[in-house]
């Protein structure tokens, strides 16, 4: 009678020891399974972050990868790391324009508009970029001119812009935005127009012509 109940006690532990076994075995497992499984890039930001974040890796002093890091990380909301890498790549080549615009982007969209509008100052008066870089510096210091209400500010920038490539709607649409804002209704007029004569579809030129009082041919 006292080896079997010697023998159910044992049975009794051995069962509890394998269902501990078991749970902890179940928790690796699903430690296994959420955090050490391959990571898949769900967007094109995210692909773009784990490329440039391997390229940083592989050459740790290369420009060009902490510029692309930089740029990523803007696109995804993440601008104090957009800021560290550009600040990075300033510092290992503070004579490239598009280190000075990676980090004027990063900075206006961190809200720091200084720092912002000194990066991108910096950037355009650089002559050793290529001229797309400084147009889209120009239209970024536009576009924080118009946030803080310079409109003239803003009109020159865009300008400086459509220095670097006259064709591009977008820049067109801010500068007629810019001058509508200052209240030169003429100027605006004319390049509301002058988007509609290579672009006859654009619906925001028409409707600002509308608003500004311009009969529209139907």
């Amino acid at each position: 009678m006292r080896n079997e109940k010697l023998l159910g006690f044992a049975l009794r532990i051995l069962v509890f020891l394998a269902v501990i076994a078991i749970g902890v075995a179940l928790i690796f497992v699903v430690k296994a399974v959420l955090y050490n499984q391959p990571t898949t890039p769900r967007t094109e930001v995210e692909r773009e972050i784990m490329d440039a974040e391997a390229a940083v890796k592989s050459s740790p002093t290369s420009v060009k990868a902490r510029i692309m890091l930089s740029l990523a990380y803007s696109r995804a909301g993440r601008y104090n790391e957009a800021i560290e890498e550009a600040s990075i790549a300033v510092k290992l080549d503070n004579n490239n324009a598009t280190a000075y615009y990676a980090l004027g982007v990063a900075r206006s969209r961190a809200g720091d508009t200084e720092e912002a509008i000194a990066a991108l100052n910096k950037c355009v008066k650089l002559n050793t970029g290529l001229a797309d870089v400084y147009q889209q510096a120009y239209y970024e210091l536009g576009e924080i001119y118009m946030r803080e209400g310079k409109y003239k500010d803003a009109i020159k920038a865009y300008y400086g812009a459509l220095s670097e490539g006259p064709e591009a709607t977008y820049v067109v649409i801010a500068l007629a935005r810019a001058y509508e804002k200052a209240g030169e209704t003429k100027n605006a007029i004319e390049q509301y127009r002058s988007i509609l004569d290579y672009d006859p579809t654009n619906q925001e030129a028409k409707d600002a012509l509308v608003r500004l009082g311009v009969k529209l041919k139907k």
